[in-house]
């Protein structure tokens, strides 16, 4: 079984400590400005920026130069509603093993955003379920709907029938 390279762009001043670590992982490149980050080639599994180095210019401009890329700001105060991309986490989680989970679920948000894009210009949608649908599918059908930000007008469940 083929594993696949891990590759981290980390972004300001960060301990060695901490690079160190994620060497162990993967592949680690540690860049002092945007206009480094950006000059990178490949994909990152992971964008780890220092909280002093974070505004939303950066993380619009990463947002579009690695659109399938999470944003991880280290230490970093949530600043309202941050774009899908971008998480918030305390230095500890960074140091621990719950990186792992806070990573996972960033990618599931730039997933679901992604999804959301594609189905934005719609006015209505209709999910369809088939004959005598069991609970799973009625609940995955609910999921979807809750997942597009729609309601009971602009998403209509409907069994085949």
């Amino acid at each position: 079984m083929h594993k696949e390279l891990r590759r981290y762009l980390f972004i300001g001043e960060f301990d060695s400590l901490l690079l160190g670590l994620f060497s162990k992982r993967g592949e680690v490149i540690w860049v002092s400005s945007l206009e480094e980050a950006l000059n990178q080639t490949g994909n990152f599994t992971m964008i780890m920026i220092e909280h002093n180095t974070f505004s939303p210019k950066i993380s619009n401009e990463l947002g579009v130069h690695y659109p399938q890329t999470p944003l991880i700001v280290s230490n970093g105060a949530d600043h309202g509603e941050p774009p899908a991309s971008v998480r918030y986490v305390a230095f500890d989680k960074i140091l621990s093993e719950e990186i792992s989970r806070e990573e996972r679920l960033a990618r599931t948000e730039l997933r679901v955003e992604e999804l959301r894009a594609v189905h934005a210009s719609a006015k209505k949608m209709l999910i369809l379920l088939h004959d005598h649908p069991d609970p799973d599918s009625i609940a995955s059908a609910l999921a979807l709907r809750t997942l597009l930000k729609r309601n009971k007008q602009t998403a209509i469940n409907w069994p085949l029938g």
